[in-house]
């Protein structure tokens, strides 16, 4: 008994502390102004930080996704917000009109997986760490696979197809 009361003392101080951190992380980051924000503001500093959500660049689609997976790990976002949070995200963090984001310059190979990797790997992974990373076609399943497990969502059809890419596209250097 004395363990369980320890242990649930541990987690409530953990995600309390948590929170704490998160809060104070988004203070720093401005939200711009539109119908959606303060849903924005409210849903995802429950969790984290405003950064994950302003560092990404996701078209309506690949905002809809994240929010549906966040819903799916416990955001309690009600149905009929989700197209006005996904309205506002993709507004303001849609993708930039650039070189790179048009595949040229630095940008991702083309291929069927780079709008899965855009869309569901960013929302907790810099894309720096993806395309540093150099596997053979194994090892790139055992990452999709670690990181489905805790909570990418991917369909079995999208995990062969980002395995597939990342698979080409960033393959074991010999």
């Amino acid at each position: 008994m004395k363990w369980i009361l320890g242990k649930s003392a541990m987690w409530l101080f953990m995600t309390i502390a948590a929170a704490v951190v998160a809060f104070a992380a988004s203070q720093g980051t401005q939200l711009p102004e539109g119908e959606g924000k303060q849903l924005v503001a409210d849903m995802c500093t429950a969790c984290h930080g405003l950064e994950l959500v302003t560092e990404k660049e996701l078209d309506k689609d690949g905002w809809k996704e994240v929010v549906v997976r966040m819903m799916a790990n416990g955001a309690t976002i009600d149905e009929k917000q989700i197209p006005v949070i996904t309205e506002y995200l993709a507004k303001n963090f849609g993708p930039k009109k650039s070189a790179s984001s048009q595949g040229g310059g630095g940008g991702l190979p083309d291929g069927e997986g780079k709008q899965i990797l855009q869309n569901v790997c960013t929302t907790c992974h810099d894309l720096d760490l993806v395309t540093s990373t150099q596997a053979n076609k194994q090892g790139w399943e055992d990452i999709v696979k670690s990181m489905n497990a805790k909570g990418a969502g991917l369909s079995d059809k999208d995990t062969s197809v980002l395995i597939e890419y990342l698979a080409k596209a960033f393959p074991e250097k010999k």
